[in-house]
């Protein structure tokens, strides 16, 4: 029986934090997804079961981590 991999989906707006984050996790064996804005994560979320979210952007006032959540 394989066990499943956990997805974790990444939020950030700076490519280069989205990159490395992703890197790490996946050598850890994590399926990853990464989105570069709320709205593409919302696309994610979407259609994917997701097990943790990495919001990683907490520069930007203007999408508040609670609209992913709504």
């Amino acid at each position: 029986m394989a066990l499943r991999k956990e997805n974790i989906l990444i939020v950030d707006d700076d490519i280069d934090i989205l990159e490395l984050l992703q890197r790490h996790l996946k050598s850890m064996n994590y399926h990853t997804y990464k989105a570069i804005s709320v709205k593409e994560a919302l696309f994610i979320l979407k259609d994917t079961f997701i097990d943790l979210l990495i919001y990683t952007n907490a520069r930007n006032r203007r999408s508040p981590v609670i609209e992913i959540y709504e």
